[in-house]
């Protein structure tokens, strides 16, 4: 039997009240235990779903491909991050028996739930989209609310990682595993899903990516799975779509290779860095929202005039060098904002130095300085 309008709504009104009381209940409990409880907290609704609807069979004609291209997909992106890992480090990870039994298990079992809820649910392949969305949306709370852990959030530096480590990962591994289920079945998201959550229990050593990079593979990779798939979809006129594939490619290719630029500039993994500019302090020369191109150089290669980026207690300051001094054979800078009227009143040593500007790029750092300063006010 498919499901119809009114059941898909039942099972979004009964997910959202599980969620409500999961979030009442599991407030100060372990990460482990909200594993369990969210496996039971599913299996309340998915009974029920399969008792009125039956199991579905998980048989579609592009079901093969789209294991072939995720199995690809993740072999080439773990590939490409161990070999970062050359350059960034690597740290030790979860890798062990006793973790494996008290953690992954756990885990997989809810993942073969959770994706084979989210089947019953949508899998039909005409449920309605605005039904879809939101079911997808609350998978996406609930999800948060189970790798949350409310003593680590204690400023606004800490929720702005959270944010950008789990929130946004999380966001776009479930649209991608609802795009799966709704459009192939069941086994392409819980094999994805599987390998993207439960790889860091089986490797003894990961990446050091850092936070920011992080959170950009966690999207960026489900991206370029739905890319792949879904242009596939498109080929075949098996799936609807509202512009041609050609001017699909057009537009993605320049996004993504815009993307990986920014996020190279961002995370400073090469010899260049990009930061946002938050003060008026160095106007006419660049103002508040453009966004800096820093280049790592050593203190000896440092000349009056040159725009110095360093830090002073724990903050990044973008000044020019009006003076330097060299004391023991240790480099000191003085600094002044081009729209200040007096110097800074401190010396910086060596070890404050990140760099020198290089270039400036208008109005791009905008979003960043709304993301911190919303999190300062918050």
């Amino acid at each position: 039997m498919k499901k119809n309008y009114k059941a898909l709504l039942i099972d979004n009104l009964a997910l959202l009240f599980l969620i409500i009381v999961f979030y009442v209940i599991t407030k100060t409990v372990s990460s482990n235990l909200k594993s369990y409880l969210a496996i039971v907290f599913l299996l309340l609704i998915l009974i029920p779903n399969i008792i009125f609807f039956g199991i579905k069979k998980d048989n579609n004609y592009y079901l093969g491909y789209t294991v072939r291209s995720i199995i690809t997909i993740l072999l080439i992106s773990g590939i490409s991050i161990y070999i970062l890992g050359i350059f960034l480090g690597f740290t030790k990870g979860v890798f062990g028996l006793n973790s494996f039994l008290t953690v992954a298990i756990p885990e997989f079992i809810l993942i073969i739930i959770w994706e084979y809820f989210r089947y019953i649910v949508i899998g039909d392949g005409y449920s309605k989209f605005s039904l879809r969305f939101i079911f997808t949306i609350l998978l996406i709370i609930f999800s948060v609310l189970i790798q949350v852990n409310y003593t680590t959030l204690v400023d606004s530096y800490s929720i702005f990682v959270f944010v950008c480590t789990i929130v946004f990962p999380t966001i776009a591994l479930e649209f991608l595993c609802t795009f799966l289920v709704h459009n192939i079945g069941f086994r392409p998201s819980l094999l994805y899903k599987s390998i993207v959550t439960l790889y860091v229990y089986l490797i003894p050593i990961v990446p050091n990516l850092g936070n920011y990079l992080f959170g950009v593979v966690g999207v960026v990779i489900p991206f370029i799975t739905f890319y792949t798939i879904n242009k596939s979809l498109i080929r075949d006129n098996k799936y609807k779509k509202t512009m041609d594939t050609k001017s699909s490619t057009y537009i993605t290719i320049p996004i993504i290779i815009f993307l990986l630029i920014i996020t190279i500039l961002v995370s400073g993994i090469f010899h260049y860095k990009m930061i946002s500019v938050a003060s008026n302090s160095m106007e006419p020369t660049f103002f508040r929202g453009d966004a800096v191109i820093l280049e790592y150089t050593k203190p000896k290669n440092i000349e009056v005039g040159d725009i110095l980026v360093f830090k002073h207690k724990n903050i990044i300051v973008v000044h020019r060098v009006v003076n330097i001094k060299n004391h023991n054979n240790k480099y000191y800078f003085n600094t002044k904002g081009d729209a200040n009227d007096n110097e800074d009143k401190f010396d910086i040593e060596e070890k404050d130095v990140i760099g020198k500007v290089d270039y400036v790029v208008k109005y791009i750092g905008y979003p960043t300085i709304f993301i911190n300063e919303m999190f300062r006010k918050g």
